[in-house]
């Protein structure tokens, strides 16, 4: 199992988790966020959400 080093940058930078095989362009999944008025920004964002 090898991580590209974009990957592991990306990661660094946004707090992410990559899946093994990431390519630029890939989803990612990045953490939940703390307050609301983050969630009401990460809303008028264009990241895909998924609510569980």
């Amino acid at each position: 199992m090898k991580r590209s080093p974009l990957a592991l940058h990306t990661s660094d930078e946004y707090k992410a988790a990559m899946p093994v095989d990431w390519q630029p362009g890939d989803k990612a999944i990045v953490p939940a966020l703390k307050t609301v008025e983050g969630s009401a920004e990460r809303k008028k964002s264009n990241l895909e959400m998924i609510v569980w």
